[in-house]
């Protein structure tokens, strides 16, 4: 479906970029901690006797899954 400029649209593309935003950081920050923290990324989460590293890249993941399914349903309450 195509939309024209003046529709509104531009509410949805601000909330897009603003979960955008979340996601990049979130990377980004499992990104840097890889690369200069990784001896504390190495060690072991006790409770579920996985490495951190491992636990942090599915929640990287598990963002990811939920901020696109809160864009989802938000963009489809602004269509009506």
């Amino acid at each position: 479906m195509r939309r024209d400029l003046n529709d509104g649209g531009g509410e949805s593309l601000g909330f897009g970029l603003a979960l955008t935003a979340v996601q990049v950081l979130v990377y980004f920050t499992f990104v840097l901690m890889c690369c200069f923290n990784a001896r504390g990324m190495a060690f072991t989460v006790p409770v579920l006797d996985i490495p951190f590293a491992f636990a942090f890249g599915l929640l990287v993941i598990l963002c990811g899954i939920v901020l696109t399914v809160i864009y989802v349903v938000q963009t489809n309450r602004m269509d009506g």
